[in-house]
């Protein structure tokens, strides 16, 4: 604590940019993925289960939008941007549930 305490709150590295622009290098590999060690990888059974699952709800999405593209918005309906997160929040959840927090900004932001 005594040693955390007399570090700054902030520090600022003085770089120079050019430098870093000469020793650029990419390396990786295209031989393919190593396996994962023993006992790590996932179960076959899993591994179908991730499948089936992930079809049944592609399915799913698809006959929503099919039955989605031929109906009508109502006139007082207007979807937010595809970028606003808040408005879809609001649009989806209704605006109750943003007003009292129930839903808020996600953990890994």
């Amino acid at each position: 604590r005594i040693e955390a305490a007399q570090c700054p709150d902030v520090v600022v590295a003085q770089i120079d940019p050019k430098k870093l622009k000469r020793k650029q290098s990419v390396n990786v590999s295209l031989s393919g993925c190593q396996p994962a060690p023993e006992g790590y990888s996932p179960t076959l059974q899993w591994q179908q289960q991730q499948v089936a699952q992930f079809s049944i709800i592609r399915q799913s999405v698809n006959r929503h939008r099919s039955h989605w593209k031929s109906q009508q918005l109502d006139s007082n309906v207007t979807m937010p941007k595809s970028e606003d997160e808040e408005g879809w929040k609001k649009f989806c959840l209704g605006e109750r549930l943003c007003v009292e927090g129930a839903v808020g900004p996600a953990k890994n932001e």
